[in-house]
């Protein structure tokens, strides 16, 4: 999904594109096109038989191939014209979703208008596209159905525009192969803006990720002289400081974070990793074991409180947490060898 949140220009518009998804699932799209696609290749099979029968009576080879290429045109014809069709109640329904939950409804068709540009511009169309095709039609049907809908009055999303500009840094940093070129992305917008936040949070994982911890102690470092309170930028000086193998600093940088999100289980777990290192095995396996059961679904809380028990010599439990790791990621002999 990270191609998806970089073109993304505000919250909105991601909002716009998950209740596009949700829609699908609600009007049970997905079951639906099941059984069109198992209708459509039966379609095609009977006309690719009636063919090869005409093909055979007549001694004429063309009629078979003419009508096989025929039946599997006229089978995907059909797909795409229901696939539009889905992809306009699914529209249309995302816009009420919006709307019912405090977010701008136009946000869906200003989103269809930056794609339908990238699509314009692009000689092939993006994967994304093959399932989801576009037109100026679609985009005028998301315009006026957000026109004739009532936004909700009682709740308004209150948006961080700031967040979304954060995890786009985070994915340039964190997805380019080469950090130079990732910092020199990073330098050129906080040359034309200085005080671009995320850019300059942006730089100092770039420096993070490319083992270059002294520049990004002193990035970090400055962040936090104007954002003393900010958990993300605490988050980051407390993986530099595990990083560099310090984890009792690390564990207190944690503990300020969590104060201000007491909930954030990403923060949780990275404190029973500082713990953990720390040689605090047993307060580091209570806090993973409340972690896995809140997030059962998570396969690295599991795998990281079968480390720690496994570090307590609590074997048992170390491999009833890593089968549980390894039946996440459906690795089955794995799994059956820990239970």
């Amino acid at each position: 999904n990270s191609g998806l949140v970089d073109q993304c220009d505000s919250p909105e518009e991601l909002a716009s594109v998950m209740a596009h998804e949700i829609a699908h699932l609600a009007a049970g799209h997905h079951m639906r096109l099941q059984g069109e696609m198992r209708s459509v290749s039966i379609q095609a099979l009977l006309a690719a038989v009636v063919g090869l029968a005409a093909g055979v009576a007549t001694g004429n080879s063309s009629i078979s191939s003419a009508a096989m290429v025929g039946g599997q045109a006229a089978a995907q014809s059909m797909m795409l014209d229901s696939m539009r069709e889905k992809e306009s109640q699914a529209d249309r329904l995302a816009v009420h979703y919006l709307a019912s939950t405090g977010y701008n409804p136009d946000s869906m068709a200003t989103f269809l208008k930056h794609l339908l540009g990238e699509q314009r511009k692009a000689s092939l169309p993006a994967p994304y596209l093959l399932t989801h095709p576009l037109s100026t039609e679609r985009v005028l049907d998301a315009e006026r159905t957000a026109a004739n809908v009532r936004p909700a009055k009682s709740t308004k999303i209150n948006m961080d525009p700031i967040a979304l500009k954060r995890v786009q840094a985070t994915l340039i940093a964190a997805s380019e192969t080469d950090p130079k070129k990732a910092e020199t992305l990073f330098l050129g917008r906080l040359k034309m803006h200085p005080d671009d936040l995320p850019a300059r949070y942006g730089l100092a994982l770039v420096h993070r990720y490319a083992g270059e911890t002294q520049k990004a102690h002193a990035a970090i470092d400055e962040l936090l002289v104007g954002h003393a309170n900010d958990p993300y930028f605490l988050r980051e000086k407390g993986l530099l400081l595990l990083d560099e193998g310090k984890p009792a600093q690390a564990e207190a940088v944690f503990y300020q974070a969590l104060a201000l999100k007491p909930d954030n289980p990403d923060l949780r777990y990275r404190l029973a990793v500082s713990m953990s290192e720390g040689g605090k095995l047993e307060p580091a396996a209570r806090l993973l074991r409340r972690l896995t059961v809140e997030k059962p679904t998570v396969p690295l809380y599991q795998y990281q409180l079968g480390v720690v028990e496994g570090q307590r010599e609590r074997l048992g439990h170390a491999h009833l947490a890593m089968a549980r790791h390894y039946a996440l990621l459906m690795d089955e002999p794995m799994t059956l060898f820990h239970y």
